[in-house]
């Protein structure tokens, strides 16, 4: 198993996030044109590209195996809450100072309920695994695998900035593009 570097996010700093280029993905839905650019958080000592990033441990809020939502109930007015929200603030900067468009942006931070998504299907784990401690490492994940209240940490890898336009609209939604690398459960 091999993790990326991550950045605890009591550390980030907003100003030290970049977006790089907008690239066009193949889109799997039929008038959906995908976009992605990437993110990179730089600071005088290193570059984080992808920018991964650890939080602190949260409760879980909900889990739906069938869907990969995974929501965990934050402390309110914690620095984590905090950072993150300047995080997606400065997200939304960097596109707007970017882009002409001021498109919909999907938060994942809503309130005090973040929200990831797990690839919980069996063809997807070989390509994007998610490890998972809890008492020894695994990959596997089940219905069973988060219960409500109990306590966990992600390791979230940001691929991205996935801007979704509808052809027959003239709306544009984004969000942050992420893949959950590690998840710790407090034991």
């Amino acid at each position: 198993m091999t993790l990326d570097m991550m950045l605890p996010l009591e550390n980030f700093h907003s100003n030290k996030l970049k977006i790089d280029s907008i690239k066009k993905l193949k889109s799997v839905q039929a008038n959906t044109q995908r976009y992605i650019c990437s993110i990179l958080y730089k600071d005088d000592l290193f570059t984080l590209s992808p920018f991964c990033m650890l939080t602190p441990f949260a409760k879980i809020h909900t889990w739906d195996f069938t869907t990969g939502k995974l929501e965990l109930q934050l402390v309110t007015q914690s620095i984590f809450q905090t950072k993150f929200n300047a995080f997606q603030t400065s997200i939304r900067s960097l596109i707007d100072n970017e882009y002409t468009i001021k498109p919909y942006f999907h938060p994942m931070l809503f309130g005090n309920i973040l929200t990831v998504y797990l690839y919980t299907k069996s063809e997807k784990f070989k390509e994007r695994e998610t490890w998972f401690y809890n008492k020894e490492w695994t990959t596997k994940l089940h219905e069973s695998s988060f219960i409500k209240g109990e306590f966990i940490r992600l390791a979230i890898q940001f691929q991205g900035i996935c801007f979704l336009n509808d052809n027959s609209k003239s709306d544009i939604k984004y969000r942050l593009q992420h893949q959950i690398k590690a998840i710790y459960q407090r034991v």
